[in-house]
């Protein structure tokens, strides 16, 4: 998506109203002063950036300033840059956080051109179904550009941004398989992998310390035989030690004394 003469009209109405507008929809947590200084500074990178149609830098100042403060301007302003960046999916979801945080009668020009833009961006999105043959949840990793992924995604369509992408299956730190592909705005796509079958010992095998390993014969138990002998020969020790008091006692002799011991974009101004 292109600047259009909506965003520019957007842009010329939503640069009149506040930051604090914000109050007018579902209210957010204020900052500390610290972090309001470092969100304003970012934001105003972000409107300069957008302005000059820089929107990489637009997007990542944004998402500075929203990460610090999570005000709705912040977010049009944020999804408007996205859209720009082609992350359709992340901006779509973030026009349609705006709509919800912001009712019918609070801030009625923005959310007319949010809801508009959604249009635009939605049936650009693409959409994926994955799937990879003998996954194995308890050991295989998944992951998409890099992005770990739930095995739950597996044979469901889900959306994703247009453009080329890697999906790689990961088992005990070996890389089993990859793949890239490219999805086209508004397309499907089907990506389907296989990897070799598990074979091994089940998780509540490796959680009991089994590990498929081997096991000792049946027979008599060594240990317990060189505790008998052990206890044996102190129980023999310590009757000699008697008999050797005793000994000494009975002769008489003093015995010796012992020791033991833890965008351009349809902008607000703050």
């Amino acid at each position: 998506m292109r600047i259009t003469s909506l965003v520019v009209l957007a842009l010329a109405l939503a640069a009149l109203a506040p930051l604090t507008a914000a109050a007018q929809c579902e209210p957010e947590p204020e900052p500390p002063d610290h972090l309001r200084a470092v969100a304003r500074q970012s934001y105003t990178e972000g409107v300069e950036a957008a302005a000059q149609e820089r929107w990489m830098e637009a997007r990542e100042a944004f998402q500075r300033a929203f990460d610090v403060a999570p005000f709705a301007q912040i977010v049009y302003n944020l999804a408007t840059a996205q859209a720009q960046t082609d992350r359709l999916v992340q901006a779509a979801e973030n026009y349609r956080r705006f709509l919800r945080r912001c009712q019918s009668e609070q801030m009625p020009e923005l959310r007319a051109d949010a809801q508009q833009l959604l249009t635009t961006v939605a049936p650009r999105i693409g959409r994926l179904t994955l799937r990879v043959n003998n996954f194995e949840s308890a050991f295989d990793r998944l992951t998409l550009d890099g992005e770990a992924m739930q095995g739950a995604i597996l044979g469901t369509e889900i959306p994703i941004n247009p453009g080329q992408h890697e999906v790689r299956v990961v088992r005990r730190g070996e890389e089993l398989e990859s793949r890239s592909f490219t999805v086209g705005e508004g397309e499907s796509a089907q990506v389907e992998l296989s990897v070799e079958e598990y074979v091994g010992p089940s998780p509540e095998e490796l959680a009991e310390g089994g590990g498929g390993g081997t096991t000792q014969p049946s027979g008599p138990d060594v240990g317990l035989i060189v505790g008998i002998s052990i206890g044996v020969a102190l129980a023999l020790g310590a009757a000699a030690t008697v008999l050797a008091i005793v000994l000494t006692q009975d002769s008489g002799e003093q015995l010796p004394e012992g020791t033991w011991a833890p965008a351009q974009v349809p902008l607000v101004s703050w």
